[in-house]
């Protein structure tokens, strides 16, 4: 094995004409970044980092998705020859960025009192299984606002 390492050392200091006297300020670090460094086998070490401001405007619209927003965000990166991050380092980039941009109040209200109501998003269908008649189905998710207790 070292018989092979040492003569692609020296072919490769034969062809980048390398004296093996180190001339003037040239340190054996230099040595090694002209010996064993190949640019042609470097690759990037920075990833694109998202942008997350982006895709907390995206995650407001009706039927987006984190992984949606990854898959979008990995093809843009691979048109762009840029490396990604994986899909955890993904979320947590952008969990980090809501956790700090989020503005919330505390609101004071008695048990019991008040109910908040919204749509659940797109609709649902259900099939009626006497007719095979698709049956349109809207979900609602009302919480309880002192107990926090969620119902569809």
């Amino acid at each position: 094995m070292w018989r092979s390492v040492i003569a692609a050392v020296l072919e490769r200091a034969r062809q980048l004409q390398v004296d093996w006297i180190l001339v003037g300020d040239q340190t054996n670090g230099d040595l090694h970044q002209l010996l064993f460094v190949f640019p042609e086998r470097q690759t990037a070490t920075t990833r694109r980092i998202p942008d997350c401001e982006a895709i907390h405007r995206e995650m407001v619209k009706s039927g987006v998705t984190l992984s949606l927003l990854w898959n979008e965000y990995s093809e843009r990166c691979r048109q762009a020859k840029d490396i990604s991050l994986m899909y955890t380092q993904y979320c947590n980039y952008y969990r980090k960025y809501a956790t700090v941009s989020k503005a919330t109040m505390h609101l004071d209200r008695k048990t019991g009192e008040q109910m908040e109501v919204d749509c659940a998003g797109q609709t649902a269908y259900l099939v009626d299984r006497d007719t095979g008649e698709l049956v349109t189905a809207y979900v609602f998710v009302a919480e309880l606002s002192q107990s926090q207790y969620i119902f569809v």
